[in-house]
């Protein structure tokens, strides 16, 4: 599936889940809906929440100008360049010039999104690492990370960012 139509299709099914929600508060206090409808609402409601929650975190945003991003790992300050971004990962870019971060260590990242009030921190883990050149004297690389500890509100504030950044659009 192509990014754009995954963000329209992501678009109606958050419009299509207020409508569910507002049905079911308009539901809760009536006697004359069944037991059988009521579930089947309530059933097609944590599907689209499943849905939505899948289709968020698999949806990448490139970042074209590479957003600066402070890594720390073992106390090492870096700063890094954010190259894409969903609400549960991300693909980072770093000149190694000390040690290189090992797969499934623990960082920690930082940065700022832009027009964004308060500056992101979160725990994540490097899931792959990647030689960004094949020149034997570059230090190059591509990072990618699994946010740990991101609670609503980051993934929130992400999913916002990549919806208002996203080139596509919106209906």
């Amino acid at each position: 599936m192509h990014r754009d139509d995954l963000l329209n299709r992501i678009s109606r099914f958050q419009k299509l889940l207020g409508e569910v929600e507002k049905e079911m508060q308009v539901i809760e206090g009536s006697e004359t809906v069944s037991k059988t409808t009521r579930s089947s609402i309530n059933k097609f409601h944590t599907t689209l929440q499943e849905l939505l929650i899948g289709a968020r975190s698999n949806y990448r945003l490139e970042i074209p100008d590479g957003l600066p991003i402070e890594m720390d790992y073992n106390n090492d300050k870096r700063t890094a360049r954010l190259v894409n971004l969903s609400t549960v990962g991300a693909s980072l870019e770093l000149d190694m010039s000390g040690e290189l971060p090992r797969n499934k260590a623990e960082i920690k990242l930082q940065f700022a999104l832009p027009d964004a009030a308060e500056s992101l921190s979160t725990l994540a883990k490097i899931v792959w690492i990647r030689k960004v050149t094949k020149d034997a004297d570059s230090q190059l690389f591509q990072i990618g990370v699994k946010f740990m500890n991101s609670d609503e509100k980051i993934r929130d504030t992400l999913w916002n960012y990549i919806v208002a950044s996203s080139p596509v659009a919106r209906p």
